[in-house]
């Protein structure tokens, strides 16, 4: 953020310069670093690294402000006199050293570590969402699928975090080769496959209702906007931005319905196919219509999950 942030500003783009900063601190520091930091700052038997986390976080913070102050000189004053300093250093911000790149702490390995341990909490947030598991609500036990070494070490070192922000009591970690449990959701992340058992959790009968009136929601509207893109009249006349506008709707309710039920269209919709293309976590939808194609990125891993599908049984 210091790089980007400087030649921002060289450049005279203080909108870029402002986004990039708002990016840092609400999407990294504070969603994240901020979180990580609270089981060392709350460990009694370890008070040295409980220090080591205040310190770098008085740096992060002093050092954003002094970012920041160019474009918000007043508040980033305020803050930055009530932080503790160096006896001896600047007695403003305004004429304290601008920010530079300290080589020394670059780690692009611990970066990547804590990249792919935010990548599985990220999944294991929405996973929870979509099998409308309350917030509050802590799972008993997460299934972890790895057969990697270096993967499995990675995700043992960070599992205080994952039980923590996940709301996760237990883990526990399986080869790939392990038998599933049949009431589950299952997700992705980097390679992982993460299941949460439904057995006292949600009421499958009540999750598989929810799921039938779902699917024929989404069915009711793939046959509106199929109608309205077999027509060719509506086609001719409507101006292109709408008629892509309905073609990526039609997409991604047939995914909707597709995941809802067996990972198939509806065979009554004959006038439609899907073909889904696995690109990491994203699904790159196609439907042909009859008139043109619709095609729409899902920047979701809903068709990389398990559900209970209508008549109760598992498809991924």
């Amino acid at each position: 953020v210091i790089e980007s942030t400087t030649r921002a500003l060289e450049e005279y783009r203080f909108d870029a310069a402002a986004s990039g900063i708002y990016d840092f601190v609400w999407n990294s520091f504070c969603d994240w670093y901020i979180e990580f930091t609270k089981p060392l700052l709350n460990d009694t038997e370890n008070p040295a690294a409980g220090e080591t986390a205040r310190l770098v976080l008085v740096h992060v913070l002093e050092t954003t402000l002094r970012l920041l102050h160019p474009i918000a000189p007043y508040v980033t004053e305020e803050i930055w006199q009530a932080l503790p300093r160096a006896e001896g250093g600047p007695a403003s911000i305004c004429i304290a050293p601008w920010p530079v790149v300290d080589e020394r702490l670059r780690a692009p390995a611990d970066a990547d570590a804590a990249n792919r341990l935010i990548s599985a909490v990220l999944a294991l947030r929405n996973l929870r969402g979509e099998s409308n598991i309350k917030p509050s609500q802590r799972i008993p036990n997460l299934l972890v699928f790895c057969d990697d070494p270096t993967t499995l070490a990675r995700l043992q070192a960070g599992e205080v975090h994952i039980k923590r922000l996940a709301r996760i009591d237990t883990v526990s970690y399986l080869p790939t080769t392990s038998e599933r449990p049949k009431e589950a959701a299952t997700t992705l992340a980097d390679g992982v496959e993460f299941i949460l058992p439904f057995a006292g959790l949600i009421d499958v009968a009540e999750e598989r209702t929810r799921l039938q009136k779902a699917r024929e929601k989404m069915a009711r509207e793939v046959e509106v906007f199929t109608k309205k893109l077999s027509n060719s009249g509506y086609v001719d006349r409507a101006p292109a931005h709408v008629i892509q506008a309905d073609r990526d709707k039609l997409a991604i309710h047939i995914g909707g319905v597709s995941v809802a039920k067996e990972g198939m269209v509806d065979p009554s919709y004959k006038e439609s196919s899907l073909a889904s293309h696995m690109q990491g976590r994203d699904i790159h939808i196609t439907v042909d219509v009859g008139v043109g194609s619709a095609s729409a990125t899902v920047y979701t891993c809903d068709l990389t999950h398990r559900y209970i599908d209508i008549n109760g049984s598992y498809r991924t």
